[in-house]
């Protein structure tokens, strides 16, 4: 197995280069892998021409949860070769998302990542605690953060969200596509 990628959350992702598996490791208090399993099959299910992962297993107990997929052809985006080409791997980025977007169908989508339902989930301000915030928000006041968070924007198209779109989370293949 080889390391590929530590998120901010305490995840591991490792290769399996024996079997030509991804396994993503997640700690308790981190993001459900279980739930990213269900919309990977979805995906999958509604278009099966969607560059995404197979999904081979997934779980969660008492040290987190877990999930393995078939490797797919392609390089992470922040993979050093992207790293040397930022506009390749930020065109990738945008040209996946694009796709995922224009192809995944809205109607059917049985997850529900909208503003109403993000905002309902929104802990009042009090016990929140600013220095556990990405650093571009820890000067902004709890209550004032939750209050701006409590006011999206008008939705101006929907689309499936991808939900975690960043450069770990995208394959880049041959011709920078």
């Amino acid at each position: 197995m080889t390391p590929v990628w530590r998120n901010e959350a305490g995840g591991l992702t490792v290769h399996d280069r024996a079997a030509d598996r991804f396994v993503k490791i997640s700690p308790p208090g981190a993001p459900d892998l279980t739930a990213e399993a269900a919309r990977l099959r979805w995906v999958r299910h509604v278009a099966p021409d969607l560059p995404v992962p197979v999904v081979v297993n997934a779980g969660a107990d008492d040290a987190g949860s877990w999930l393995v997929t078939r490797a797919l052809p392609g390089r992470s985006a922040v993979d050093p070769w992207c790293r040397a080409r930022p506009a390749v791997a930020a065109a990738a980025i945008g040209s996946g998302l694009r796709r995922l977007h224009d192809t995944l169908p809205v109607d059917r989508c049985p997850f529900d990542w909208s503003a109403a339902a993000r905002v309902r989930r929104v802990p009042d301000a009090a016990g929140q605690d600013p220095r556990r915030w990405h650093a571009d928000h820890r000067e902004v006041p709890a209550a004032a953060a939750v209050a701006a968070v409590r006011r999206p924007p008008p939705v101006d198209r929907a689309v499936v969200c991808h939900g975690d779109a960043c450069a770990p989370n995208t394959l880049v293949g041959a011709g920078g596509t």
